[in-house]
């Protein structure tokens, strides 16, 4: 999957906004991992490039 997808997928998670229709199983997936924890979430964002943006977001959780 591209990451401008899985960035996409990431905000509208922090957004709550929930699966759009028909996922393919793949961004279903990946869908639950960054969902299921807020350091799978952050995780994802470093590797992403948005750890600045997602950290100051997910503060609130820990």
């Amino acid at each position: 999957m591209e990451s401008q997808r899985r960035k996409s997928i990431l905000f509208d998670v922090l957004d709550g906004i929930p699966p759009q229709g028909k996922e393919s199983k793949a961004v279903m997936n990946y869908r639950k991992d960054i969902e299921r924890s807020h350091l799978a979430l952050e995780e994802e964002a470093m590797r992403l490039g948005l750890s600045r943006d997602v950290i100051e977001f997910t503060e609130d959780f820990r």
